[in-house]
């Protein structure tokens, strides 16, 4: 058998062990390996009393929150992410001046308006931060609108965090 005939084979086997394979796409950059979570986290549609990010963030510690707004920052290497709130105004809106090579820093933004209109959300495994990277996950990615249900919890700095128990991203 000759080697092209020994690699065409080897080629056409590999292929067909892939079909139907569960495992997530390979990740664009191998340093950020995508996260693999629970198909529950997945919601089919957004919830309809969904807060803005500032009024969660005046909610209560432990409480169960629906909360709007965009994907501001992503962890490379854990299913972390930022939201900023809809009323902020990114460096990507119609009309700015500012050519931004990463316009969802929203640097365009006063800080103080800025640091009281973002919230972290974590999606865990257990107890523990699910490993990799969320971005791509259903479409996530930088200044995608998102509605995220989870549990509101704040530290003694006043940095709020939503635990995650379901993401709508929007398209």
């Amino acid at each position: 058998m000759s080697t092209r005939t020994i690699l065409s084979v080897l080629v056409l086997a590999l292929a067909a062990c892939s079909q139907g394979s569960e495992s997530p796409p390979p990740p664009a950059d191998p340093a950020r390996p995508v996260a693999v979570l629970p198909a529950s986290l997945r919601l089919e549609s957004a919830p309809s009393a969904a807060l803005s990010v500032v009024e969660v963030r005046a909610a209560a510690n432990g409480t169960e929150v629906a909360v709007t707004g965009r994907v501001k920052d992503i962890v490379a290497t854990r299913a972390v992410f930022t939201i900023a709130d809809l009323s902020l105004k990114s460096c990507a809106e119609p009309g700015d001046t500012m050519d931004c090579e990463t316009p969802w820093d929203y640097c365009c933004e006063d800080p103080a308006r800025l640091a009281a209109g973002v919230a972290t959300v974590e999606v865990r495994s257990g107890a523990e931060l699910a490993t990799g990277t969320i971005q791509t996950w259903n479409g996530l990615d930088h200044l995608k609108s998102v509605v995220v249900v989870g549990k509101l919890t704040k530290d003694d700095k006043g940095n709020a965090t939503i635990i995650a128990s379901g993401i709508y991203v929007q398209s």
